[in-house]
């Protein structure tokens, strides 16, 4: 008669770990916290990780959620110096609405921008 119990070999791996991740929104706002853009969705993705946006590298919390970028609207009158001056482009944002002649909406709104004013956008209404 057997008595002993056959113990498993250790398998000599590691258990796998799901890596912790986060994801949210970048929010992009002026410098008085009006919303400039649309939000921009981010991860799943480790904490701490930089992501590439419109706006330029955004490093992503430890906890995720929401991000506000501050976007720069308003453009400063550079000082004159006897030498030419980078003046930041003035960019614009919103949302292509697309509506009936009697001003029903007939579909999803597309967001736009950052662009500069008076760009032409394709959409899939028609270039605006």
């Amino acid at each position: 008669i057997k008595t002993a119990v056959d113990e498993p070999e250790a398998q000599g791996s590691a258990v796998d770990v799901p890596e912790y991740v986060v994801a949210g929104n970048i929010v992009p706002q002026d410098e008085h916290g009006n919303p400039v853009g649309p939000e921009i969705l981010y991860g799943p993705v480790k904490p701490g990780t930089t992501v590439d946006t419109p706006y330029g590298p955004v490093e992503v919390p430890t906890n995720g959620g929401d991000v506000v970028v501050t976007i720069k609207t308003a453009v400063d009158e550079p000082e004159a110096q006897g030498s030419a001056v980078d003046v930041p482009e003035y960019v614009v944002a919103g949302n292509i609405v697309p509506q009936d002649e009697h001003g029903n909406p007939v579909g999803p709104e597309i967001p736009y921008g950052p662009v500069k004013p008076g760009t032409t956008v394709d959409t899939p209404y028609g270039p605006v």
